[in-house]
């Protein structure tokens, strides 16, 4: 009899897959897609980096319209009406160099009749000296623009980390997901052999019933597990745009990957930090803004520039031409808007400097706190990697104590607690990794070649 019961504990424990070996959790049709094949995808259709780009393609070109400001301005006026104003009739038949002895009758002066005309002009307006307002605003385009470039690399940077982060966290989860549904099969199977677990014995119905509630806690934790897939896939989809159906990460460690699209983390060791695309982009945009004080001070200095001007005249008597050339001197001697003004520049100016200030030094906090959080992490996954081992050791002998009644189900059913345990700790450590390697990257990443490659 004690050696029947032997064999049937025996069986109950050939279901149990030894640790560390999940199974594939592939669907069947399924398309496996690179990081790259994603990265590739997101790139061209995520909208705020459409956005980004055209920002900074609208700010060039407004910089390119700034720096023309030393060109000419020739217009080009036109009008034709009716007309019994007595001064608009007697001066516009003066301009067809018309003018009759009878037209200084009063009563033609006077009340003149109706009478057709039209005016064409042909104009040049080329300034000299505007005050120094062009070349400031010049100045302030060029800078502009260069913000821009670099906030479209900030933007372009936190696209690329929010894909990475994303993806990373699919491997992770399907990596977790694997595990536990090994961890799974195995107290089923044991389950499903278990012969001891009647009412009448209440030591195996209480090792039973252990069984059937780690399961339940596998269950759950499944469950979870593919709430969470889902959100990372569905962001994903959402920064990607299109993106097939039924597509699932190519199979590949976390902290492989990492280390692949992470590349520049690999000499980011010093206590110096980079100046990032995002911090670049704050210091442009404030030294665009110190030139704000010099187009304001131009508000309270004379503006200087030739001009030209041809006119044509039309009306019943005749058609005639006249032009006019020279200087002119434009000077607000006083405007109560202007009051002011310079002050406010002054203080646009500084804080756009202190924010720019302020944001750097966040950064460099962020990546002294995130460094250190990386070292603490895979510090961390070792340790549960030699766990792990530890515990794999651990639940041969356990085994075999089973095997010879040397424990009962509820101590093997601890074991195995502790195996569901390791696995959430790893699957947590592993994306604290992932969220402080995100970090250091957007803390320090300013140039296209901090992307990393992936498969």
């Amino acid at each position: 009899m004690k050696e029947k019961k032997v064999m049937i504990v025996f069986l109950s424990l050939i279901g149990l897959i030894p640790l560390g070996h999940a199974q594939s959790t592939s669907k069947p049709g399924s398309q496996e897609i690179g990081f790259q094949q994603i990265w590739s995808t997101v790139k061209k259709n995520a909208s705020g980096l459409k956005a980004a780009e055209h920002e900074a393609l609208a700010t060039e070109i407004e910089a390119t319209r700034y720096s023309r400001h030393w060109y000419p301005r020739l217009y080009l006026t036109g009008k034709a009406f009716i007309t019994n104003d007595p001064g608009a009739s007697f001066m516009y038949t003066l301009e067809q160099r018309e003018i009759q002895s009878t037209d200084f009758s009063p009563s033609l002066l006077n009340d003149p009749k109706q009478q057709f005309f039209s005016q064409g002009t042909l104009g040049l307006d080329l300034p000299l000296f505007e005050g120094g307002v062009r070349v400031a605003q010049t100045k302030m385009g060029d800078k502009k623009a260069e913000a821009m470039e670099w906030a479209m690399k900030a933007q372009l940077f936190s696209h690329y980390s929010s894909a990475v982060q994303h993806y990373a966290t699919l491997l992770s989860l399907i990596e977790e997901k694997g595990e536990l549904l090994s961890l799974r099969k195995s107290v089923q199977s044991t389950i499903d052999r278990y012969r001891i677990g009647s009412r009448k014995n209440p030591v195996g119905y209480s090792g039973l019933l252990g069984l059937k509630n780690l399961r339940n806690r596998i269950d759950g934790l499944l469950s979870a597990n593919e709430a969470k897939e889902q959100m990372s896939r569905s962001e994903l989809n959402a920064l990607a745009l299109k993106l097939p159906k039924n597509w699932v990460p190519k199979p590949q460690r976390v902290q492989s990957f990492l280390s692949q699209v992470f590349t520049s983390l690999r000499q980011q060791k010093s206590k110096n930090v980079k100046i990032s695309a995002a911090v670049e982009a704050a210091r442009k945009k404030a030294e665009s803004l110190s030139y704000l004080k010099n187009a304001e001070r131009s508000r309270f200095l004379p503006r200087v520039g030739l001009f030209a001007q041809g006119d044509l005249y039309s009306g019943s008597r005749s058609t005639a031409t006249s032009y006019s050339t020279g200087a002119y001197l434009q000077w607000d001697l006083f405007s109560a808007k202007n009051l002011g003004s310079l002050d406010q520049a002054e203080h646009q100016s500084a804080a756009a400097l202190s924010k720019a200030e302020e944001l750097h030094h966040q950064m460099e906090g962020r990546y002294q706190a995130a460094l250190h959080g990386v070292d603490a992490s895979e510090k961390s996954l070792i340790l549960l990697d030699e766990s792990a081992e530890l515990l794999r050791k651990q639940t041969k002998t356990a085994r075999d104590l089973f095997k010879n009644g040397s424990i009962n189900a509820l101590q093997l059913v601890e074991v195995l607690n502790r195996r569901a345990d390791l696995l959430l700790n790893r699957s947590k450590v592993e994306l604290e990794l992932l969220q402080m390697k995100s970090m250091v990257f957007l803390t320090t990443a300013r140039e296209n070649n901090d992307l990393g490659r992936s498969r």
